[in-house]
């Protein structure tokens, strides 16, 4: 069986929203923390997983914590180009299907100092960042590969936070060595698969790209 062209399944899954042949799905809201470790290094993975009738919402609340050294005119214009390349990153990307239904997978990242899922301070000047630790210079592209270890995800590169069990090198990914060309897959959102497969009681459930 061959497979459909990308811009095939993209439009084929519009049609089926259009047409309204995506069927309602279990709704609710899971909460998901998870402990992640790669050697010494260690972190958490947070996020709420909003599922509606029509479309599974990751959000992701992030506080960011600023110094006074840090110019406030210039994060905000930095903000609006780390949500410019997260989004980028990770929306529009992937759909899953849920008892015959196309779902669309959307993600929702919010500055927000309500109850957030994560703190991340936002030191002046340029440096090498982590989840927690950005630099107001830190590029928009090494923002969203943070946000990958937010959901779970583990470092692509040599010398990063690998996987023990798969450990992967890969420069097209978003978790590789270029985040600038890099590119979210299915593999970096193992948590997020493995959370909605026991929500929809589905074993088989993927994630699949568009």
């Amino acid at each position: 069986m061959r497979r459909k062209k990308p811009l095939l399944r993209s439009l084929t899954i519009l049609a089926c929203v259009l047409l309204g042949s995506v069927s309602t799905v279990q709704a609710g809201t899971i909460r998901v923390e998870q402990p992640m470790s790669s050697g010494h290094t260690k972190w958490t993975s947070a996020f709420d997983i909003e599922v509606t009738d029509d479309e599974i919402v990751v959000a992701i609340g992030i506080s960011l914590l600023v110094p006074r050294a840090v110019n406030r005119t210039i994060l905000e214009d930095k903000i609006t180009g780390w949500k410019a390349a997260i989004d980028a990153t990770w929306n529009n990307r992937f759909y899953t299907l849920v008892h015959q239904a196309w779902v669309p997978i959307k993600f929702d990242i919010r500055f927000s100092h309500f109850k957030p899922h994560h703190r991340v301070i936002v030191h002046p000047g340029s440096w090498t960042p982590n989840q927690h630790n950005w630099y107001i210079n830190t590029p928009a592209a090494v923002v969203a590969h943070e946000i990958g270890h937010m959901l779970g995800a583990y470092d692509e590169y040599n010398g990063g936070a690998f996987s023990a069990q798969e450990p992967i090198i890969d420069i097209t990914s978003i978790m590789g060595g270029k985040p600038a060309t890099g590119v979210a897959y299915p593999r970096h959102l193992k948590l997020l698969t493995k959370m909605l497969a026991e929500h929809f009681d589905d074993k088989q459930l993927k994630l699949i790209p568009y």
